[in-house]
């Protein structure tokens, strides 16, 4: 069931530091300096506190369990202890950090030799029949087909040894993590839990022990208990044989899960499906077990938000079923928000919109090479992130150099600010303006599917198509939601549905969009959508080729969406996304390929046409500035943030365009700026339903208030 109650405080919005490396990794990972007792003894000071609240800080998130186990770790708890008390003095909150997926054995070992289990380079057990009972020594630490245990890799460190991974399916380890989330909550008063490494399910190291394998085949044999079922799945219906996928190790083998970009296999489709439930119930239970220990701890955890790869099949990660029972999820991706060179704006607008739909406030790092661009990611934050700005720097929150100290045009460096005077500044702003920022939805307008199946079993089209449908929307001042297969029950409040190649259907969900257009609803497809089923089994032609229309077909013209009226709807499709270089065995969309399409224009015009000129808001205005159109219904207002990416010019006369009901009129808008004054009044022109508000000039960020005499927008 979906956790519906939120802790209070995060409507608070949320500005947060962190430093989450105890002093016992910090020197067990040869990173601690000759100075590093000083300095840590500094991040947890009355001093570093003070400075928090002068910034304006609301969070901190701090060390407590990284894996060493408590009989290691807990010489710091007196400091953890010491910086969880000042917090609360000044009426900061404290979250602490979790770590879920490693265990150090080379002290936890000494604290409780029990859980070993296994000995290095024992055979894994893989014999048919059910996993081994909950009495029998059952080790904690994974193990892979080799006997070998599968360690933690560090982008810089690369494979550290002594960090090994824990078993998913151990339950003492996993009532051993419940122990240590509860003595942080009722002893030491934290007030969010930082659960980080959730993805003990990489694909190609994972766990085979007895125990993995065996829940693997309950899974199976209950989800097909009927004989016939699982001999139209499997081709035969006793599973009780089937182990998970087996891979070479080497990447260029032709067994290597590097080199896979379809996903046919069906045990290979149900070991993905199994994974994510898997690891969405483990977190349902830790996330569960702290709101029965105090509903006001929230619960946070690090996804790291994969988008632009099949994070399904790689990481066993699902995020709306991670979602349903969570608060705050951190994305840390390299999307720094910028225009790069080459024209191609970078941002982290998918992510923020995501935790929208999903209710999940998105934690994300801030930096900038120079005061304009570290301005461009807070404002990047305000306008899109549900009232948080994120994460602001470190403890205790020095006054950094900038990393970049060439002058900017008009500015010489002697004027620059410091990151420090920047950052309070903007949160400033973000504080005095916060009632524009609380309790806001979005307007609707278009919904783009991201749907399980599609981007589970593919590597390529249905993660090509999702991101440059998500470009093209993010820069052609649209209003747009990203919805998962959970929102597809409810699209009233949008006027078009976008299908980005989703060639995975069931029938239900095909008869939802047929539903959805002939009541009026518009619809754009692009691809193979519907071509399969939720098997990814071909269909002899698209299951939505009533809706769609007999013209839309693979081999059609790019450049001119095909176009059918069903019902009181409309329905456009077109066959292919065009794009500069060759995507087509991609099985990472990184940010250097998210350049506008070559049939951008195609794209657009058949948005417009399928949703009849009935879109709520919209903003003409160069591509470089995109908009987020939100409303707070209850006050009668409405929100239009913007934001300019090409910090080497201030745009001019930005036009917003409103469609009102009738009877509906603008009372009055405001529009604010960090680093203006004062707001400055505009108006608004009515012609017909539509009024037009110009922006008179934009420099990086501008939140425009505007007041109305009916507080929801037209549907």
């Amino acid at each position: 069931m979906a956790n519906t109650q939120r802790p209070a405080w995060l409507k608070d919005g949320l500005v947060f530091v962190g430093h989450w490396e105890p002093m016992i990794y910090r020197r067990r990972g040869g990173f601690a300096g000759t100075d590093a007792e000083e300095h840590y003894l500094r991040e947890h000071s009355e001093e570093a506190v003070a400075k928090l609240a002068d910034l304006g800080v609301n969070l901190v998130i701090t060390h407590y369990h990284k894996g060493f186990g408590p009989a290691a770790e807990q010489g710091e708890y007196h400091l953890l202890r010491q910086l969880i008390r000042l917090c609360h003095e000044r009426g900061i909150k404290v979250g602490v950090y979790v770590r879920l997926d490693t265990l150090v054995y080379e002290t936890l070992l000494v604290e409780k030799p029990e859980i070993e289990g296994l000995t290095p380079g024992e055979t894994a057990r893989l014999t048919a029949g059910p996993a081994v009972s909950s009495a029998e020594p059952d080790s904690w630490f994974q193990v892979n087909l080799n006997g070998q245990y599968p360690v933690y890799n560090d982008n810089d460190s690369g494979a550290l040894y002594y960090r090994r991974q824990a078993c998913p399916c151990n339950n003492d380890y996993l009532s051993w993590a419940e122990e240590r989330v509860a003595y942080a909550i009722r002893d030491l008063g934290a007030d969010l839990i930082h659960f980080d490494g959730v993805m003990p399910f990489l694909e190609g190291y994972q766990c085979y022990c007895d125990r993995c394998v065996g829940e693997f085949r309950r899974y199976l044999q209950g989800k097909y208990a009927d004989p016939e079922l699982a001999k139209e799945r499997f081709g035969f219906s006793n599973l009780s044989q089937i182990l998970p996928p087996v891979y070479a190790e080497h990447p260029s083998h032709r067994y290597s899960p590097r080199l896979i970009r379809i996903v046919k296999d069906p045990v290979m489709q149900e070991w993905t499906r199994w994974r994510t439930e898997k690891l969405a119930a483990m977190h349902h239970r830790l996330s569960r077990h702290i709101r029965r220990l105090n509903p006001e701890v929230a619960v946070e955890v690090n996804t790291l938000m994969p988008l632009d790869h099949n994070g399904y099949f790689w990481s066993g990660l699902d995020l709306p079923m991670i979602a349903d029972e969570n608060d705050c999820m951190w994305t840390e991706d390299e999307h720094w928000p910028r225009l790069t060179d080459d024209g191609i704006l970078i941002s982290r607008i998918r992510e923020f919109k995501i935790g929208r739909t999903l209710k999940n406030i998105i934690f994300s790092y801030h930096r900038g090479r120079n005061p304009a661009e570290l301005k461009l990611s807070m404002a990047q934050a305000m306008a899109f992130n549900a009232q948080t700005i994120g994460m602001v720097g470190s403890m205790p929150p020095d006054e950094e150099d900038w990393p970049n100290r060439s002058p900017l045009p008009g500015q010489p460096l002697a004027e620059w600010p410091s990151q420090y005077e920047v950052k309070r500044q903007q949160i400033r702003f973000f504080r005095d303006s916060f009632e524009h920022y609380a309790d806001t939805e979005s307007v609707g307008g278009i919904a783009l599917l991201r749907s399980r199946y599609a981007l589970s079993y593919s590597m390529t089209a249905p993660h090509h198509h999702a991101l440059l449908w998500e470009q093209t929307l993010i820069q052609s001042g649209l209003p747009f939601d990203i919805i998962f297969d959970e929102q597809m029950a409810d699209l009233s409040k949008y006027q078009a549905l976008v299908l980005p190649n989703v060639d995975c259907m069931s029938d239900e969900m095909m008869e939802t969009v047929r539903q959805y257009v002939e009541a009026g609803g518009g619809l754009v497809a692009t691809g193979e959508t519907s071509t399969h089923d939720l098997w990814r089994r071909r269909r002899p032609e698209m299951g939505l080729r009533d809706v769609l229309g007999a013209n839309a077909r693979l081999g059609g013209d790019p450049h001119h969406a095909t176009r059918h009226y069903c019902g009181k709807g409309r329905a456009a499709y077109l066959p292919a996304i065009l794009t500069e270089a060759d995507l087509s065995d991609a099985a990472s969309f990184r940010s250097s390929y998210w350049k506008l399409p070559l049939n951008v224009r195609a794209m657009r015009e058949a948005v417009e046409w399928a949703s009849r000129d009935r879109l709520p808001a919209w903003l003409e205005g160069p591509e470089t500035v995109v908009a987020e159109f939100l409303t707070q219904p209850s006050l009668g207002k409405h929100l239009v943030h913007l934001v300019n990416f090409d910090l080497s010019r201030a745009r001019h006369d930005l036009d917003i365009k409103l469609r009102l009901p009738r009877g509906s009129r603008v009372q009055s808008v405001m529009a604010l700026d960090p680093d203006a004054r004062r707001p400055e009044r505009l108006r608004a022109q009515r012609e017909g339903q539509v009024s037009t508000i110009r922006v008179p000039s934009l420099d990086i960020y501008r939140l425009v208030v505007i007041a109305t005499t009916q507080a929801s927008w037209q549907r």
